[in-house]
This record gives structure tokens, sequence and C-alpha cells, in this order.
């Protein structure tokens, strides 16, 4: 079960208000007023389900600290930019500087000790049905799979977990953290400067702090709507800040000096 933290709830109690006020305004302007309490009450209901899932699944895939961000991208990109045959001769240095007995055959990575055969599915792309069909086909008597993978849906999980325990999945922080104890780390093909040059604009941009103020120049606006003459430029201009208010606090990103809540 995943943990459910202090700053998770508040975004859902930010979410459930601002898509509430968000929903309200634009609903008004089509049904009567009471009706519009109900159905900005459905929608911000509803926003704030896909809120709570959405950060759910975003925890869940938050797998490594903030200090082993940038050497994690680098592993990843390194292994989906590999070749077959570069990915079997990289794991096996990986496998030796562990201590275990492993050989190459046919792309793969034989443990013999443990009746082990690895298989490597990266270049970008999910693992597959068929990916783990082609593992379970290729092994021996007695052996299990070992498929290391970039990703795999859950729908494939489940198809895995069908072969009787003999095909493992094994996910980027299984993976990650067996290559950070071996010592043994893959030579990115082209630089990731490119990459954290657009994360750096892109979190200038989505910085979470600035979730604040525009929650209150929304809500200012808002409240101005009640004097102003020209009513309608108030509530949208509002409603506009407020819905960035809540982009910027479900899907914004702290500085480099905070870490993300």
């Amino acid at each position: 079960m995943k943990k459910i933290t202090f700053a998770m709830v508040s975004d859902w109690i930010f979410a459930a208000a601002v898509s509430f006020l968000v929903a309200f305004v634009i609903i008004n302007y089509f049904v009567p007023r009471p009706f519009s309490f109900v159905y900005a009450g459905l929608a911000a209901a509803a926003f704030t389900l896909f809120a709570v899932k959405f950060s759910l699944y975003k925890r869940g895939r938050f797998i490594v600290g903030k200090k082993d961000e940038k050497l994690f991208a680098e592993v990843f990109s390194a292994l989906n930019l590999m070749e077959e045959k570069e990915l079997a001769d990289y794991f096996h240095a990986v496998f030796a500087a562990l201590g275990e007995n492993a050989e190459i055959s046919e792309n793969a990575v034989i443990m013999p000790d443990r009746k082990i055969r690895a298989f490597f599915v990266y270049a970008f792309k999910p693992l597959t049905k068929t990916d783990a069909v082609r593992a379970f086909n290729k092994l021996q008597k007695n052996e299990t799979a070992a498929v290391f993978c970039d990703s795999a849906t859950e729908e494939v999980k489940e198809f895995a977990a069908r072969f009787g325990g003999r095909i493992t999945l094994k996910t980027q922080a299984e993976t990650f953290a067996m290559i950070k104890k071996s010592g043994v780390f893959p030579t990115a093909k082209i630089p990731l400067l490119s990459e954290r040059v657009k994360k750096a604009k892109l979190s200038v941009i989505l910085d979470k702090k600035k979730a604040k103020t525009f929650f209150a120049f929304g809500v200012s606006f808002l409240a101005l709507s009640f004097l102003a003459p020209i009513k309608t430029y108030y509530l949208l201009s509002g409603a506009v800040m407020l819905f960035f208010s809540l982009v910027l606090r479900l899907f914004g990103k702290t500085d480099a000096h905070g870490e993300k809540p």
C-alpha cells in the first residue's frame, strides 16, 4: 500500500476547492444557481478523484532519491540506446561484479548456479506480451526468466504472472539498485545536456510555489467580479488563474534546493 502524506492530502483538498470554484464559475452561466452548486460539486468530486489517483500513481513512480535522479536518468538513457548484444555484455559485467557465475548465450545472460536466464528489453519501449512469451520459450528445463525492462503495463505484469512463477519482471527500481550496488555503470552515448536544459526551462514555468500566487489572484478576480461593471472579464480571468494554480499544484516542480513533497 502506498504511503499517504500530509502534502498529498493538502493537494487533494486544494484540488477539490479550486475545481469547485472553476466549475461553478463556468456552469453558473448556463444553469440556475442552485443547480450550479450541485453540478460544480459533482465536477469537483470527479476531478478530485482524478487528482487522488494521479498523485498515488506518481508516488509509485518516484523510485529514486533526489541525489540519484541524474544518475538514474543517465543509466536508463544509456540502456535504452544499447543494442541487444551490448545489453548482454553490459549486464554480464554487472552480474560478474556482484559475484555471480554468469555466461552469455544468444543475447541473454545465464546464471547456471541459480538456474536463471536474464533477458533485456529496452530501446525506449515497454515490455509486451510477445516479449514475455519469447523469453519463456527460450528457457531450458528448471530455468526461470528474469526480464529486465524499461517499463511494463499492469496487463503485461498480470500476463507474465500466469507462467507459474517462471517469469520475473525486473523493474527500474530493482535494476538501478543492482547496478548501483555493482558499481558498473553504462556509458551514455548521447549527453543528457539538452534534456536537462529542457527540464530546467520547464521547472521555471511550472514552479509549484507560484500556485499560491495564482490562487490569490484568481480569488481576488472572482471577488472583484461582484463590484466591477465588466463582470464576465473578471470571472473568466479568475477562473483561468485558478485553473493554472491547480495545474501548478498538481504538476509543478520545486526549485533545485527543495524536495518535491
